[in-house]
């Protein structure tokens, strides 16, 4: 399994800036649990707030100070 994180295109800077945990099967395959890691520069995507991460069955609300 391929994981990516999508941010969301925003003509306004939001509160917190929604990325999505986007995963995805290249090929044929069965699904299977897997511990991942992945990250993506915060610079450009960042909320008034902070981040949200959405996932497919979580979200989850990241504080992030302003440099």
């Amino acid at each position: 399994m391929q994981v990516s994180l999508i941010p969301r295109i925003y003509v306004v800077q939001p509160e917190y800036w929604e990325i999505e945990v986007v995963g995805s099967l290249p090929g044929i395959g069965l699904p299977a649990l897997k511990a991942y890691s992945v990250f993506i520069p915060l610079e450009g995507i960042r909320g008034k707030k902070g981040i949200k991460v959405i996932g497919s069955n979580q979200e989850l609300s990241i504080d992030v100070p302003a440099l």
